[in-house]
């Protein structure tokens, strides 16, 4: 009786213990530092089902023995079977148009009639250049076994300047990843297996944090295949649209050629440039005319105070230049002259005269 008890306090405590560590969003994962050693690390550890024939249980079925060696994949069996390797396809492509509506929704109804779809759409209506009236980007994603027709269909509808095709084999790692998943599921069943025969509370515990960092694993070797699974079934294609007036000429241009181009576009784009700023002018007339207002009024208004400041230096250049020369005048009173005035001869007599 105290033993089922004992079992049954052990289940729960692994419960609780599994959803608190799912809580917390799992345990940690080194996975250079990996040893599934359970048995030989907890062996001795109590004196349950961890002994020597839990040990030699596990050692007889652990991963890396040689029954789970000739499960992996070698370089030479990779190579020897091309029709199972595992190509991603991503391709860059430039394309004209001078039909931009209908090209985009050509190629949007034939990427969803292929089992495509679209990952990503830029569509902008302003031209950057004068041979381009918009532009847009779209990412599709086109099922590998239809991705020559595709291509095929958008060379017939449209006229292709650039085209980048690059594939990426990843058979190799992908024969590692589900290598390293099949022989996780195998630890994950012996570990539960061995989770059903202990006894001990510790055991549990150790178990149970082993078999967390399996489960981890296994989840992150899962998601990796998945990704896997779609960049080889749909390859992507990054598809850049130009909608001009003419097709970029295919054939090498001389030097003459480009002289020409060059100078067209140039002046084009002078052009554009002073349309642009004719419109720019015309549509903000108003707030020209306000600022014009204000601007006259600034002047004005300077021409005044400098007018005044002006007249204002010049009366003090004057009353300086009048306060000078006072002070350079001596203030001496006028010399009289002393002329002796001449006497008058004394008036004869009649008396004198006799």
């Amino acid at each position: 009786m105290k033993k089922n008890n004992l079992r049954i306090f052990a289940i729960t405590l692994t419960a609780s213990v599994l959803a608190f560590t799912a809580a917390c969003g799992g345990s940690s994962y080194d996975k250079n530092s990996y040893e599934p050693s359970y048995a030989t690390e907890s062996a001795g550890a109590s004196d349950g089902f961890y002994g020597d024939e839990a040990v030699e249980l596990y050692e007889e079925e652990a991963p890396g023995s040689s029954s789970n060696n000739a499960t992996e994949i070698t370089e030479e069996n990779a190579e020897s079977n091309k029709s199972n390797r595992k190509l991603i396809t991503n391709i860059n492509i430039d394309v004209e148009t001078q039909e931009f509506d209908s090209l985009v929704k050509f190629i949007k109804e034939k990427t969803e009639q292929l089992g495509g779809y679209i990952e990503s759409e830029s569509i902008n209506n302003n031209s950057y250049n004068s041979r381009s009236e918009r532009y847009g980007s779209l990412t599709l994603r086109i099922p590998e076994a239809k991705l020559d027709s595709f291509m095929t269909s958008v060379d017939e509808k449209s006229h292709i300047k650039n085209q980048n095709r690059n594939v990426k084999d990843v058979t190799l790692t992908y024969a590692d990843l589900e290598g390293h998943k099949k022989a996780l599921l195998k630890e994950q069943d012996q570990l539960l297996t061995l989770m059903e025969k202990a006894e001990s509370i510790e055991d549990i515990i150790t178990i149970q944090d082993k078999l967390t960092d399996v489960q981890y694993q296994l989840e992150s070797m899962e998601s990796q295949l998945r990704t896997f699974d779609n960049q080889v079934s749909y390859s992507t294609v990054v598809m850049n649209i130009d909608e001009v007036i003419e097709y970029t000429p295919d054939a090498p241009k001389t030097f003459w050629e480009k002289a020409t181009e060059g100078f067209v576009d140039n002046f084009a784009a002078v052009v554009a440039f002073f349309e642009s700023l004719l419109l720019a002018i015309i549509t903000h007339i108003p707030t020209l005319i306000v600022l014009i207002v204000i601007l006259i009024i600034v002047i004005i208004i300077v021409k005044i105070c400098d007018k005044k400041a002006k007249k204002r230096r010049a009366e003090k250049m004057a009353k300086n230049a009048a306060m000078h020369q006072n002070m350079a005048q001596p203030q001496m009173q006028p010399i009289q002259p002393n002329v002796s005035q001449p006497q008058e001869a004394p008036k004869e007599t009649p008396e004198d005269k006799k």
